[in-house]
């Protein structure tokens, strides 16, 4: 599959994507941001070490919400991502943001970078 832009997005290369990321996660999906920026989803997503995280949300996801802390992840795809946000879901319990937008670094990091998943509905 070829990138995308902003300017040229591809309606067949978002649904490819998401094709090869639902047998691994059952609610993921890739939002049409996150495709724009994702053309191969065995493209590293973040060099080095890394950590992935989401606060629980007992709003959405009851009172069973927990926090979610990916383990240590070096180099990490975009598909090892989609993994660890199926994961978080499943953690987390919301089942009303499953589009993956995007991942923020998160301030105050330590020795590991740490990112929050932005997730969409």
């Amino acid at each position: 599959m070829s990138g995308t832009t902003t300017n040229d997005f591809d309606a067949d290369a978002y649904l490819a994507i998401n094709r090869a990321v639902r047998p691994h996660a059952k609610d993921v999906i890739l939002s049409t941001d996150a495709v724009r920026t994702v053309a191969d989803l065995d493209r590293v997503a973040i060099h080095g070490r890394c950590r992935l995280i989401h606060e629980a949300d007992t709003f959405f996801g009851g009172e069973e919400s927990m926090d979610f802390v990916s383990p240590v992840l070096e180099n990490p795809t975009w598909l090892t991502v989609a993994i660890q946000a199926q994961a978080m879901i499943e953690c987390v319990g919301d089942r009303h943001h499953v589009f993956l937008e995007a991942l923020h670094e998160h301030p105050g990091a330590t020795d590991i970078a740490t990112y929050r998943f932005v997730m969409g509905s």
